[in-house]
């Protein structure tokens, strides 16, 4: 199994052994150690037939910004970045 990129305390979600990188080496290092390009191309080599694509996505947006880096169910860090900034966005308007 790879390791995810969160504190060694807490446990690996239940649908962990069902994704598509899980235990490939191989992704790990594209997903979470390589450039952003060489990640988008892995996120669509491996994320893209994920049956827990969504569950990697959500799990994604949980976790604190020190943690967040490589590719989660497909998004990079950039990508995830532009939607919390954009859900930020919408509630400061939604307060105006």
């Amino acid at each position: 199994m790879i390791a995810l990129p969160l504190d060694p305390i807490l446990e690996l979600p239940s649908w962990w052994d069902e994704a598509e990188c899980a235990g490939d080496p191989v992704a790990h290092e594209l997903l979470f150690s390589s450039s952003e390009e060489a990640q988008k191309e892995a996120a669509q080599m491996y994320c893209s037939t994920c049956s827990v694509r969504v569950e990697c996505q959500k799990a994604a947006m949980r976790v604190p910004a020190s943690w967040d880096f490589g590719v989660w169910g497909g998004l990079t860090e950039r990508e995830r970045q532009k939607i919390r900034w954009a859900k930020n966005e919408g509630k400061n308007r939604a307060n105006d």
